[in-house]
């Protein structure tokens, strides 16, 4: 793949657009500049379902993709041409609380390697110094600027963010299924490692995330990435902060996060909960007691930390087999009501560790 010269990219690829008088004209344009062919398959089979305009194959314009057409292009200070989906039908991969994400492709660049990788475009409806000032520390992530770009006609400003796309599928996704879909239980811890993992680069990067639950982790195979930063507070200083952020999840809260105080303990907790999930097969008693199942469903609603090791340490247990305990014990840990009493992550990471030895010898 060849990539196209930066100078005066945006026009010359517009104009070439423009003047394609057929669709494979246009699509020889954007096979030149670097799209494999399975890449233009996709988007000619995603625009004859969604717009159903055969005769208007890839038309691109500057601006906003107000109109029917599904694509719309940014050419970026790091001198990157990325061509992205309008937020509609599959060009749609999620929309959180701070603005919506679409698929886009680097079509153009000064790096020839950067050419057809995938980026996951969010267009930003808060304020974005936030979210843009946590990305930008995340080792983890190709993580670009915010972009500010201006419809001349309305003249709305719309901020948008531009970062490499994550392959995967939210942790909700995962324990949605059958708990016999879910795979062995050596699969889910390993997964669950890897999720505390994960959690532990975002500390190390000084960010407490406050959003913490399934819909918020992308996972693939037994690999794991938190995203959604839209709630999230990077510390200059300091271990906790005092800030009321609105509505929140409050199963997901610890006692001092139901107060408005957010630490990186806070975190352990709400993702003590998350885990909850992911491990049905282990910890749902009711499949041999009615009061299993609602013991099972009291933590789930619960909103009370010492309601919930109740219920793990007591109404749970006496049905658990050794893995099913092993897991409970984990949990409880990070549940703890006292912040400085609940498990770190690097403890979490250590008896998970310890649980796979196990587990596999």
């Amino acid at each position: 793949m060849h990539p196209v010269s930066y100078k005066n990219q945006r026009v010359e690829l517009i104009q070439k657009f423009q003047s394609g008088k057929t669709p494979q004209k246009k699509r020889n344009v954007l096979l030149e500049a670097g799209f494999k062919r399975w890449q233009l398959d996709a988007m000619e089979e995603y625009r004859k379902a969604t717009h159903r305009q055969p005769n208007k194959t890839f038309s691109i314009t500057k601006g906003f993709a107000d109109c029917w057409m599904p694509y719309s292009v940014i050419a970026t200070d790091r001198k990157e041409l990325v061509l992205y989906f309008s937020a509609k039908g599959e060009g749609l991969l999620g929309k959180g609380k701070s603005g919506r994400v679409v698929r886009g492709l680097v079509i153009g660049s000064s790096d020839p390697e950067r050419i057809g990788v995938q980026v996951a475009v969010k267009k930003l409806e808060t304020k974005p110094d936030t979210e843009a000032k946590i990305l930008s520390v995340r080792r983890e992530l190709h993580t670009k600027e915010i972009y500010t770009r201006e419809n001349p006609k309305t003249g709305k400003v719309r901020h948008i963010l531009i970062q490499d796309f994550v392959e995967g599928a939210s942790l909700v996704n995962r324990y949605s299924l059958p708990w016999e879909k879910m795979g062995p239980t050596a699969e889910k811890a390993e997964l669950a490692r890897a999720i505390m993992k994960d959690l532990q680069a975002l500390h190390g990067d000084r960010v407490i995330h406050r959003d913490l639950w399934g819909d918020n982790i992308l996972t693939y195979k037994n690999r794991a990435k938190i995203i959604d930063y839209g709630r999230s507070v990077l510390l200059e200083r300091g271990e906790s902060i005092k800030e009321d952020i609105g509505s929140v999840q409050s199963q997901y809260c610890s006692p001092e996060a139901l107060k408005n105080e957010w630490s990186f303990a806070s975190d352990v907790y709400a993702m003590a909960v998350t885990l909850f999930h992911l491990f049905p097969h282990e910890l749902q008693a009711w499949r041999k007691t009615d009061d299993g199942k609602q013991a099972y469903d009291r933590f789930l609603n619960s909103c009370d930390a010492r309601e919930r090791i109740k219920i793990l340490q007591n109404s749970l247990r006496p049905y658990l087999d050794n893995q099913g305990k092993a897991i409970a014990d984990i949990l409880v840990g990070m549940l703890q009501p006292e912040k400085n009493k609940r498990s770190s992550v690097e403890k979490v990471i250590g008896q998970f560790d310890d649980f796979l030895k196990k587990t596999n010898s």
